[in-house]
């Protein structure tokens, strides 16, 4: 039996789980974003996840993949005021992500 993988679900849970990592981001950064910001950049990460459906089977480039649409949304949420923060809150949302996700597990 194959895998069903519904659409509209995935989108929205990835919505959530992006909109709480972003969160507990700002908490760490000590700042305070816009909510609407912090909506586009959880939505632009829900549609990232998106690339499960395409065959790409080079880790490389899925991870340059991840690498670029974590700066896109954080360059969404936090804004971007010069390039030490952007690549430091690209980090802090990396470590975020992972703490989570090993908290998780």
């Amino acid at each position: 039996m194959p895998t069903v993988i519904f659409v509209d679900v995935l989108l929205v849970i990835n919505f959530m789980v992006n909109f709480i990592l972003l969160r507990i981001t700002a908490l760490f950064l000590r700042r305070q974003p816009v909510f609407w910001r912090l909506c586009l950049a959880a939505m632009l990460g829900a549609f990232g996840a998106l690339i499960i459906f395409a065959p790409v089977y080079n880790r490389a480039v899925l991870l340059f993949y991840k690498l670029l649409l974590t700066t896109v949304m954080s360059v969404a949420a936090f804004g971007c005021k010069s390039a030490g923060r952007v690549i430091f809150s690209v980090f802090c949302l990396f470590t975020v992500s992972l703490l989570t996700s090993g908290l998780l597990l």
